[in-house]
């Protein structure tokens, strides 16, 4: 099939969770995929259906003491123009973040969309290009719409919107990741010019 890896992340034992895509019956759906640390073959692929027929991969993973954070896109009427980060955007699609407990993860069971803690979805814009934890456990996400450029949003440990999105016009050219700097009083946008 058409399937892509599009980020990884170590967790504290030193498997490897792998986040993107597979295609399968000619549907793109949102993977995450767990590697022994001991070897190259996959423990488990947890595969994240969106609605009957639509398209969807997770662009980035982030990993916390206690969770699992994955940022990507659902609902996408076609598998044309899957492209991430700097290459492209997907064009069409709904911005969806995510966040499992870390023992949903650390098992042999792959987890579902029920082990998560909570999943925001964003309707307005086409993907989430990254999602950061803050000590708190509140969680700085970058958005991204054609219309609205790159838009950050803050949400909750429980996943709700405290601020945001901001909406940065397309001027600003494309975000294509986030971070919070330790001191956490600020939260930095980095992409590329228009």
């Amino acid at each position: 099939g058409n399937d892509a890896l599009n980020a990884v992340a170590e967790l504290p034992d030193g498997d490897l969770l792998l986040v993107g895509f597979r295609t399968l019956g000619g549907v793109a759906s949102r993977t995450l995929t767990k590697l022994s640390a001991t070897g190259t073959a996959a423990a488990w692929t947890a595969t994240f259906g969106d609605s009957s027929g639509k398209h969807g991969a997770w662009e980035m993973i982030s990993i916390t003491s206690n969770a699992v954070i994955l940022a990507g896109l659902k609902d996408k009427p076609s598998d044309e123009e899957m492209t991430f980060k700097s290459y492209g955007n997907a064009g069409e699609g709904k911005a969806v973040v995510m966040q499992l407990p870390l023992s949903a993860v650390t098992g042999n069971t792959a987890p579902t969309a029920s082990s998560a803690s909570w999943t925001k979805t964003f309707g307005d814009f086409m993907t989430a290009k990254a999602a950061r934890a803050l000590s708190n456990g509140n969680v700085a996400c970058l958005l991204w719409a054609e219309e609205q450029g790159a838009s950050a949003v803050m949400l909750s440990s429980a996943g709700d919107v405290i601020w945001g999105p901001t909406h940065h016009t397309t001027n600003h050219g494309e975000g294509t990741d986030l971070q919070v700097p330790a001191d956490q009083g600020s939260v930095l946008l980095f992409g590329h010019g228009p």
